[in-house]
């Protein structure tokens, strides 16, 4: 009877262990889950301020961006103090290596913009802000390559993918900040200020797209379970002066024995604001194999920068 409790004892300590590794683990994921979304909506505002977006004056410019980096040191005192299971001790240290780049990006960006809007040396602080947007792409690689794998192989292995969702994300929106030519254009948007753009300037550009929850990236391939209730959201931002009407968005599927593809049209999009569309998959992706995911949103009419309307995606489909 003695040997008998004895062996419930240790199976009953063993489950409570179990249990709270299982919660600990769970926790974790949702906490970096819930940074990673901070920083992404603090990368959609400052985007959006350096397109020339909303109301803000040149001079506005530099306090706002300098708010930002008060944002992100705030982060990265969380990103610290976050309670990593063992397993997952590397994994945060690669997620303060990530908001560390997002940090100083943010603190040299700040430091530079008076002169990149001012008339006296803007060719080369417009320079020094180009190389300086590798900060943010550095952080990204960080991110998709160290910290969602190895959070997400850790939840895999205490059988917990379903318990806790964490999406990978871009602090970087697109690959042509990293060109001083596209920048130039922007700084020069912003410098003219609200007031000079023209009341019929118009313009669409694709934000954040998703596949089966997954948010898909430029930089680095993304897994996708192919659930028989797969489908794409696509985030379309109105960028104009005017509202858009009738916007088409299309999602395509390369690398497998047949191209796939769907399309959608949004009724309307605000001035300045945003729409997401879901586009389900009527036909299976192939799976198993490496694939190219490609997005586009029709032009508006008129619309002078046509560069962000597209892009492609790396992704792999698994599955469900």
């Amino acid at each position: 009877m003695g040997l008998v409790l004895l062996v419930l004892l240790v199976i009953g300590t063993r489950g409570c262990l179990n249990a709270r590794q299982d919660w600990a683990m769970s926790e974790y994921a949702r906490d970096v889950d819930a940074v990673s979304v901070e920083s992404f909506q603090q990368s959609r505002s400052l985007f959006e301020l350096l397109r020339g977006g909303g109301e803000k004056q040149a001079v506005e410019v530099q306090s706002t961006v300098n708010g930002f980096r008060a944002q992100a040191d705030l982060l990265l005192d969380r990103a610290r103090g976050l309670e990593a299971p063992d397993s997952l001790g590397s994994a945060n240290r690669f997620l303060v290596y990530a908001l560390e780049f997002r940090r100083d990006g943010l603190a040299r960006l700040a430091a530079e913009l008076p002169t990149a809007l001012g008339e006296e040396g803007r060719d080369a602080a417009t320079a020094r802000i180009t190389r300086n947007m590798r900060n943010f792409l550095a952080s990204d690689v960080l991110y998709a390559q160290r910290v969602a794998p190895e959070v997400r192989a850790g939840l895999r292995q205490r059988d917990l993918s379903g318990e806790a969702s964490l999406s990978a994300r871009e602090f970087l929106p697109a690959i042509d900040w990293l060109q001083e030519s596209k920048v130039s254009e922007r700084l020069d948007a912003l410098r003219e200020g609200p007031g000079e753009v023209g009341a019929g300037a118009r313009g669409l550009a694709l934000g954040v797209v998703t596949a089966g929850g997954e948010t898909l990236t430029e930089s680095s391939p993304v897994e996708v379970t192919a659930g028989q209730d797969l489908a794409f959201s696509v985030q379309v931002q109105n960028d104009g002066a005017v509202p858009e009407e009738d916007v088409k968005a299309t999602v395509s599927i390369a690398g497998g024995p047949a191209s796939l593809a769907v399309e959608r049209t949004l009724e309307s999009i605000p001035a300045g604001g945003s729409e997401t569309v879901t586009l389900p998959l009527a036909d299976n992706p192939p799976t198993g194999r490496p694939v190219t995911v490609g997005v586009r949103v029709d032009s508006a009419e008129g619309e002078g920068r046509t560069d962000d309307n597209e892009s492609s995606y790396p992704a792999t489909f698994v599955p469900g």
